[in-house]
């Protein structure tokens, strides 16, 4: 089964990357974002992290992981240009962007944590909401209640099947196929 989360986000600010790692902090989670990661930029496809969760179920202690996910960005005019607003849910009308991270079936567990983790914070960040976290399609602001459920999620994870953290692979998708990978744990 795949997994689609979704932020649906005004515009970012400027020290976002200063606000991500804050909001890291205040989750008390491991994670970092690509360095050369341009979260606005409409060609990039893919969401590389780092992880580093002390709350997690580990198999292999100590290893930081590298976790990628789908990522796609779409900009309001381009939804309106589309007429897709039957796609999104009510509170999308008011953001000016929606980010979606998708993993397949088969991923590591901590595929799903990177997802929960930064659409949550962009939502926190640029004053957004997150959608998809839960069976029943509610859409979540950003506080204690989303927070709740961001640990909550993170504490039912492994790091089975993740593969370590051995460097950065490149963000072109051309290149990051050459990428020497690590085995999955």
């Amino acid at each position: 089964m795949s997994i689609g989360i979704s932020a649906y986000t005004r515009a970012l600010p400027q020290d976002w990357r200063a606000r991500f790692a804050a909001e890291m902090q205040t989750l008390d989670i491991g994670l970092e974002l690509h360095p050369d990661f341009p979260p606005v930029d409409p060609d990039v496809d893919q969401l590389w992290a780092r992880l580093d969760f002390h709350t997690f179920s580990r198999l292999r202690p100590g290893v930081s992981l590298l976790v990628g996910c789908g990522y796609a960005l779409i900009g309001r005019a381009e939804i309106e240009v589309r007429n897709r607003w039957r796609l999104y849910p009510p509170e999308a009308r008011e953001m000016d962007h929606f980010w979606d991270l998708q993993s397949s079936a088969g991923r590591a567990e901590a595929t799903g944590a990177v997802q929960v983790v930064v659409c949550a914070a962009l939502a926190t960040i640029a004053d957004g909401v997150v959608h998809g976290l839960s069976d029943d399609d509610e859409v979540m602001r950003p506080g204690e209640a989303l927070r709740a459920i961001v640990r909550s999620h993170l504490d039912l994870l492994s790091d089975r099947g993740a593969i370590p953290f051995t460097g950065w692979p490149p963000l072109d998708p051309d290149e990051a196929e050459r990428f020497p990978f690590a085995a999955a744990i």
